[in-house]
């Protein structure tokens, strides 16, 4: 089985932004929040999230959700976008399913509906050593591994997300846990950290169950990765 994603890309972005003028920067950072909090709210509506990666490009994660909310994103996103947009949904599966669509629209490819895991990596120390050293060491320590995985993930169908903080998500099929548990620890490497891991039958129930267990991994402290799975006794990894 495979990640359902949808593929978001601003039509004729970089030119957009040639044409408001030198004194542009802040408008650029005011539309790209307001384009993703648009896809964001209506990804959540129906079950879903949605990944920023160059903001003019954006990941949907969309197992489990409805078509009807689906078209949805699209519409939100084109309401917030000052160009148009497009938007192909497909699978991880396909070996194309990182291009990007360039006619404005969105379409649709054929898929088998199966469960997301979602994988939320909570870096240990890094908030306190942030408070008591700075932000700079901790923020590179969180960015490299954010960059590991991209290199690692991405390319086996893997959909790795920046929550801020010392916080980083991977997405993953269902089916694929242990192999992307696996990935996830190796670029960890030495560091100490906690996975709390969701699966469910989309994304945002997904990450729910992943923050329910960083909680009981925090609250027991016996144990650095849990699994809530839906419909399955929550246990230690």
């Amino acid at each position: 089985m495979a990640l359902l994603v949808g593929i978001i890309a601003l039509v004729g972005y970089r030119e957009w932004t040639e044409e408001i003028g030198h004194d542009r920067e802040w408008i650029i950072q005011k539309r790209q929040s307001a384009v993703y909090l648009a896809a964001i709210d209506a990804a959540a509506a129906g079950g879903g999230y949605v990944a920023p990666f160059s903001h003019d490009i954006m990941v949907a994660l969309l197992n489990g959700v409805p078509r009807k909310s689906i078209e949805e994103i699209y519409r939100a996103v084109s309401r917030e976008s000052p160009v148009p947009v497009a938007m192909r949904v497909t699978t991880t599966r396909h070996s194309d399913w990182w291009q990007v669509p360039l006619e404005p629209g969105i379409t649709i490819d054929e898929y088998d509906e199966s469960g997301v895991a979602a994988l939320h990596i909570d870096l240990d120390m890094v908030s306190k050593e942030r408070l008591e050293k700075g932000f700079l060491k901790p923020f590179i320590q969180v960015m490299n591994l954010y960059i590991k995985l991209v290199e690692d993930a991405l390319p086996r169908g893997y959909i790795p997300g920046y929550l801020g903080g010392d916080n980083i998500v991977v997405f993953a099929p269902e089916e694929d846990l242990d192999k992307a548990l696996e990935l996830v620890m190796a670029a960890i490497g030495g560091e100490k950290y906690k996975i709390g891991i969701g699966v469910d039958d989309n994304p945002r129930a997904a990450l729910a169950r992943a923050a329910h267990a960083l909680s009981v991994i925090r609250s027991t402290r016996n144990s650095q990765v849990y699994i809530d799975r839906r419909g399955v006794e929550t246990a230690a990894y």
